[in-house]
């Protein structure tokens, strides 16, 4: 394959994950039906606590996960509650260890949402991980990493 043919094929690949993202239903769905949904594909989940840290400079009100290879998002991660600037929360995150991409879904204050899709989240299967957001150069960034 040419390197410009590799090139197109790099680029429609990534337009088809992008699509699959955005046509995921609007609506979180409960969790455990989300993830009883999920087990059809046989992947094993389960809860794990993670803490979630905003640095997007403005305030969280839902973060909602979802396999990449799935329809359905997760109920909102983060409760009842607003995760503020500089908030930190530990939340419990549907984990598995047979699936590596995820979809992330965030939403402000405004309602604004905000999607990361295909996003290598294998990593919060250890203990004591982070999950912090971030805003540079106007993108939104997902960094995952060890608690200190």
């Amino acid at each position: 394959m040419s390197k410009k043919s590799y090139e197109i094929f790099l680029f429609f690949l990534m337009a088809a994950m992008l699509s699959a993202c955005t046509e995921k239903r609007n609506q979180p769905v409960e969790s455990s039906s989300s993830m009883r949904q999920w087990k059809s594909n046989q992947a094993e989940f389960y809860d794990n606590r993670v803490t979630v840290i905003n640095r997007r400079g403005c305030d969280m009100y839902a973060l909602y996960l979802s396999p990449s290879s799935e329809d359905e998002w997760s109920d909102n991660l983060i409760g009842e509650y607003e995760l503020p600037d500089h908030g930190v929360l530990d939340a419990d995150i549907p984990v598995s260890e047979d699936i590596l991409l995820w979809d992330i879904r965030l939403e402000d204050r405004d309602h604004e949402l905000v999607e990361i899709c295909g996003k290598d989240l294998s990593e919060l299967t250890q203990e004591e991980m982070v999950m912090e957001f971030a805003i540079e150069g106007g993108e939104d960034i997902l960094y995952i990493y060890k608690r200190e």
